[in-house]
């Protein structure tokens, strides 16, 4: 891992993590977001927007994304049929952006195309994103 701190440092350390098979990376990139680009909760990790859920893995403090976008769709209407409500946590929308390697460090893609973001410190990746499609209809 290269010597950079990353947003939520303290935080990630706690859980004293491997962070085997994180590298800086070049990446198209989707993440689910709410219908305002201006929600805050569109680029926030999940244990910073809601500090009571549990938090028993680091990856909490890092943002998910997909890299691919019917994958991705497909998975939030998995997540969806689930949880009938998700949407109001999670968003109704696909944005597309790219990250580059001097954002933060990510993991390789699993079979759902997700990855997992840490953040450099003083990264604001939000605005690399633009709102691509409404994947939930109310």
């Amino acid at each position: 891992m290269p010597d950079k701190k990353l947003k939520y440092q303290e935080q990630i350390d706690t859980f004293d993590p491997d962070l085997t098979g994180f590298y800086e990376r070049d990446r198209d990139s989707f993440r689910f977001v709410h219908k305002d680009n201006d929600d805050e909760r569109n680029f926030l990790p999940a244990f910073v927007i809601d500090e009571n859920r549990t938090q028993n893995n680091f990856r909490g403090f890092g943002l998910s994304f997909f890299e691919d976008e019917t994958k991705a769709i497909n998975r939030y209407t998995l997540l969806n049929n689930d949880m009938p409500n998700i949407h109001k946590k999670i968003g109704t929308h696909l944005a597309k952006g790219f990250i580059e390697s001097e954002d933060g460090i990510s993991d390789d893609a699993n079979e759902f195309s997700h990855f997992t973001l840490l953040e450099y410190e003083d990264v604001e990746i939000s605005g690399k994103f633009s709102q691509s499609i409404r994947i939930y209809n109310d």
